[in-house]
This record gives C-alpha cells, structure tokens and sequence, in this order.
C-alpha cells in the first residue's frame, strides 16, 4: 500500500454489521462505509430507515473522535428506486 497503513477500529458497542466497519488513515481521515441502522431489522418509511442510518453514521463518527460538521459527504443507496415516502 505505498508505505501507508490503515488501521480498522470496532469498538464493542460500534461492532461492525454485515462485515463493514470503521478505518482510520493516518488519524486524519475516517471512513464509515456500509453504516445502517443499529438494528438492520428496523421497518418505516424510507425516511425513517435513513435517519436511523444516518444516526449510526453520528454514532460512529462520535466514537471516532470527530463530530457530524467533520463529515464531508454521505452517499445512501436504495434497493426500491421507485419508492417514494
């Protein structure tokens, strides 16, 4: 990896679902990939279901040391592109 190393952070109560996590480079970069809601059971609107992703996505954020105005963008797929609530 040209000398760089990256480093995967889990903590207990972040633990990784579906085989994402968390990894930090360098400390001054983090990247969240694969974040949904802490109960990937959770049902409503596709609203709903994004804020609770997005409210992970804080979550672990936070246990990484930096804050929601640290984030530089967000990408959310949908797997109902025709869904409209």
């Amino acid at each position: 990896m040209n000398g760089q190393s990256t480093t995967r952070y889990e903590g207990d109560s972040l633990s990784a679902i579906g085989g994402y996590g968390v990894r930090k480079r360098d400390v001054q970069l983090a990247f969240f990939d694969g974040q949904y809601p802490a109960i990937p059971e959770t049902t409503g609107s596709l609203v709903e279901q994004t804020t609770a992703a997005l409210e992970r996505v804080a979550d672990v954020a936070g246990a990484a040391g930096v804050g929601t105005d640290d984030i530089l963008r967000t990408t959310v797929y949908t797997t109902a592109v025709g869904r409209r609530d």
